[in-house]
């Protein structure tokens, strides 16, 4: 079994992006993916596979995304490789989880943020002031 890396979907656009949190998955197996796939209008079919309760989804050309317990995953060497980003890995999982969602196999939550002012978190910390907290007093 490879080792695993969870992955948070995050859907980007021209003038935003989307972050989906608190997703869950449910009741989804093989042959509900399946029905999906058929169901819906795709170029080309994806590779879909399961080996034990994991269920394996890659689109042709797009990085591999596996379904454990309900949340999405990447393979360790898929992460870490170079062949495609973290950005392609976590926005080919936002569209599988809207296409779950679509289907009612998933719910979520999302927060979509305009594109000029998204700031990464470790970025924010690092380079930005902190909070400073201004008292005001009563006269």
């Amino acid at each position: 079994m490879p080792n695993l890396v969870p992955i948070t979907p995050v859907e980007y656009s021209k003038n935003r992006i989307t972050r989906y949190y608190g997703y869950k998955i449910e009741n989804l197996d093989l042959d509900n993916l399946l029905f999906i796939i058929d169901e819906i209008n795709v170029k080309e079919n994806p590779k879909i596979w399961e080996e034990g309760n994991i269920i394996f989804y890659q689109y042709p050309g797009q990085p591999l995304i596996i379904i454990k317990d309900g949340m999405f995953y990447a393979d360790e060497k898929v992460w870490e490789g170079k062949e495609f980003s973290h950005r392609q890995i976590r926005h080919q999982a936002s569209i599988l989880l809207r296409i779950l969602g679509k289907f009612g196999f998933a719910r979520f939550n999302r927060k979509a943020v305009p594109r000029r002012k998204f700031t990464p978190y470790k970025w924010r910390k690092k380079y930005l002031k902190p909070f400073v907290k201004r008292h005001y007093y009563e006269i």
